[in-house]
């Protein structure tokens, strides 16, 4: 038995801590955070059955929980399992023993069995330093890339003050075909023939894409001619008062493939008036983002693409990634990335 053993009971939470978690997050993360008020959306993110996917740390001799870290799972079925991290938050005015949210992340791994534990949108004054130091993560910056309309001249949601450097897309043959429902996604494509890390299956992408309670997702499969489906890419339609903008948020299958969508998704900008499109990667090779027409955000740059629109701030940010294994992918529905933050 440790030190910490004696005084917390480092545990899964269960739905009878329903109500205490989420008032936790509304005391100690963050005063009316959508997840402290919002059950049905708390819900969806975390209960798995009796089960919420958060490790709490109760007090012994209290009977309250100290610290949390959530996390949410990546697969819904099979091995190996690869999870993403929550949120991660230990009672600040307490005195409870140090580093009791260090203690906390290591037990993750013995209570959910899982390979590995990643995390995006990670604070990089407070967690980075955490998990090089202590964890011996690999902590990174995601690039972040956008293709503007070509036939707008003035953008409203993204500020541009330089097209100098867009690409010219070239014509394909490929076909972007829609994938209305998991029933049309499996039969379309097998998400177990491609491995990566993390490992998804058709159970996550239901979960996370056609079962959403709030947002609206759309899913292409990207097909060559005479060929089946073999790459899926997933987008979200983000509106600001008359204006509006497609997000890439998830890709999955062959990445040489994203290289011939250009010209489709150039299209799919100017038929709805959209004033560009996204994306936000880690570890996806950046030169078939570039052949598709692409242009790379670059540190200062002059030109503004947003990524927070609740509320909408017309600002570049930039999202932090933390993983063990080389060769970790990362996209902007990863994690919690991608959740409604207003009511």
């Amino acid at each position: 038995m440790t030190k910490f053993d004696k005084i917390y009971d480092i545990r899964l939470a269960t739905i009878d801590d329903e109500i205490e978690l989420m008032n936790f997050i509304d005391t100690y993360w963050k005063k009316g955070h959508i997840l402290g008020h919002n059950k049905m959306l708390f819900e969806y993110e975390f209960r798995e059955g009796n089960q919420i996917n958060i490790v709490v740390a109760v007090k012994k001799s209290t009977n309250t929980i100290e610290g949390m870290l959530g996390f949410l799972k990546c697969s819904r079925e099979g091995t190996p399992l690869d999870i993403w991290g929550s949120i991660w938050k230990v009672k600040d005015e307490q005195n409870n023993l140090p580093f009791l949210g260090v203690e906390i992340a290591k037990r993750i791994f013995d209570l959910t069995k899982c390979r590995f534990e990643i995390g995006c949108g990670i604070n990089q004054k407070t967690t980075i330093p955490l998990r090089t130091k202590i964890f011996k993560d690999t902590c990174s910056k995601m690039l972040h890339f956008y293709m503007l309309n070509s036939q707008l001249t003035e953008f409203n949601i993204a500020q541009i003050k330089s097209r100098e450097f867009e690409c010219i897309v070239n014509e394909t043959k490929v076909e972007l075909i829609p994938l209305n429902n998991i029933k049309e996604f499996k039969n379309n494509f097998d998400i177990s023939n491609y491995k990566q890390i993390p490992r998804k299956d058709a159970g996550y992408i239901e979960h996370r894409y056609y079962n959403h309670p709030i947002y609206k997702y759309q899913l292409f499969g990207i097909k060559a001619p005479n060929v089946l489906v073999e790459a899926v890419i997933v987008i979200r339609k983000v509106k600001v008062k008359n204006r509006a903008i497609l997000r890439i948020v998830d890709y999955l299958g062959k990445h040489d493939l994203f290289a011939l969508i250009g010209e489709n998704l150039q299209r799919m900008l100017i038929t709805n008036n959209y004033e560009y499109i996204d994306f936000y990667e880690y570890g996806f090779e950046k030169q078939y983002i570039l052949e598709a027409g692409f242009i790379q955000k670059l540190e200062n740059d002059i030109n503004i693409i947003p990524n927070y629109f609740e509320p909408f701030l017309q600002q570049n940010i930039d999202i932090w990634v933390h993983y063990q294994k080389e060769g970790t992918l990362f996209f902007k529905a990863d994690a919690d990335q991608d959740r409604p933050n207003v009511e």
